[in-house]
């Protein structure tokens, strides 16, 4: 508490610290602090990220491990999504890259997902996992599927065995709320300022 906060003489002795309790930083800062920072509207669909904890900067979070296979995960629609990370060692998973498309088709996404590979991890092993209604979901300006696309751009495509979002929602939760030796489960590469976002 800050001992020169204005009007503190008018207000109850505990008014600041009980606002305190299970105040998220973003509340601290806007409300008690009053910082003018962005405020985030809505509800988040992971309020378990935290951003000080699972963003690490790239130049620290280094390259991937060679001798680990790629996980890649990508999201269907003309503004379209696409990562890049791997599961470590010790189970966590870590994502390293980020690609997004700007209003183009699955067809030409795919060229730009294989030059990126080609470009930057050459050597890796890899296969892009997309869930059951991406999968067969018809592109905007085609009629090729998500799969067809990335597997005519040898993307090997697998589908998620997982239909439910309920039950991909609440794997991904579960691994934002776990530390194994004193980092976090899932760790997210500054490069990837979509998914940060």
């Amino acid at each position: 508490l800050n001992p020169a906060a204005e009007n503190l003489e008018n207000l109850p002795k505990d008014y600041y610290t009980r606002q305190l309790a299970g105040a998220t930083e973003n509340f601290v800062d806007i409300m008690l602090k009053v910082k003018f920072i962005a405020k985030k509207d809505g509800k988040a669909v992971y309020p378990e990220f935290n951003q000080k904890i699972h963003v690490v900067d790239h130049t620290l979070l280094g390259d991937p491990n060679k001798a680990l296979p790629l996980i890649c995960s990508s999201d269907n629609g003309r503004w379209s999504g696409w990562l890049l990370g791997q599961v470590d060692t010790f189970g966590r998973i870590v994502v390293f890259d980020e690609i997004l498309s700007e209003d183009i088709n699955l067809t030409e996404f795919s060229r730009i997902i294989k030059a990126h590979i080609q470009q930057h991890y050459s050597s890796f092993k890899f296969a892009t996992w997309i869930d059951h209604w991406a999968a067969n979901q018809r592109g905007q300006l085609s009629d090729m599927t998500m799969f067809k696309a990335y597997n005519n751009a040898d993307l090997h495509p697998r589908i998620s065995n997982t239909r439910s979002p309920d039950t991909m929602v609440e794997a991904v939760k579960k691994k934002l709320g776990s530390i194994t030796l004193g980092q976090p489960d899932i760790i997210i590469s500054t490069k990837c300022k979509n998914l940060i976002r």
